[in-house]
């Protein structure tokens, strides 16, 4: 996995590589980067896995495409990591007798994953409709991985806080693009 650590520094390097020294801002005005940048402001839930959510300062940067494309990059990358650690998971499980991995349900459920992750790394999303849909189907790619998980999934150290930060930084940027442009 990404590490819970890990996102949020990964997040604020792809702030720094595309608006150096600034912010870039959502649509409506909003920057979303780690609490050691921004300080601890925004929901509760964002500060203990290490995101600060805050208004935009008046520095902040517009152009949002190549920020848009860094940020479905990053989800992507959890979500192959999450795909990895979940048959790793699956593989070390045992159900009478055999490896979680041999059930057909779960080889389903696992091959539905791996192609939307070969779909979005073969085809560029293009306009903000196409990433904000191939952010959608990563979210519930990753949600599916979730599952596999059971249990598993509510522990601290599972991927569900890498799912979820990549899931709020995509609601965040794209979603409003879809909405206001294409």
């Amino acid at each position: 996995m990404v590490g819970l650590e890990a996102y949020p520094s990964r997040l604020d390097a792809l702030h720094a590589t595309v608006a150096p020294g600034f912010y870039v801002a959502s649509v409506r005005g909003h920057v979303l980067a780690s609490v050691g940048t921004l300080g601890s402001a925004g929901p509760e839930s964002l500060l203990r896995l290490g995101l600060a959510c805050t208004a935009a300062p008046p520095s902040a940067v517009r152009d949002r495409a190549a920020f848009a494309d860094g940020l479905l990059a990053m989800q992507l990358d959890v979500l192959r990591r999450t795909l990895t650690g979940a048959m790793a998971r699956l593989d070390g499980r045992v159900s009478e007798g055999t490896s979680l991995l041999g059930r057909p349900q779960v080889q389903a459920d696992l091959a539905d994953v791996a192609m939307v992750i070969q779909e979005t790394a073969a085809e560029p999303a293009g306009t903000w409709r196409g990433r904000w849909a191939c952010h959608l189907r990563m979210v519930g790619a990753g949600r599916r991985l979730l599952r596999l998980f059971g249990g598993h999934a509510m522990l601290l150290d599972s991927p569900a806080g890498d799912l979820y930060l990549t899931e709020v930084a995509g609601n965040l940027y794209l979603q409003e693009q879809a909405d206001d442009q294409d």
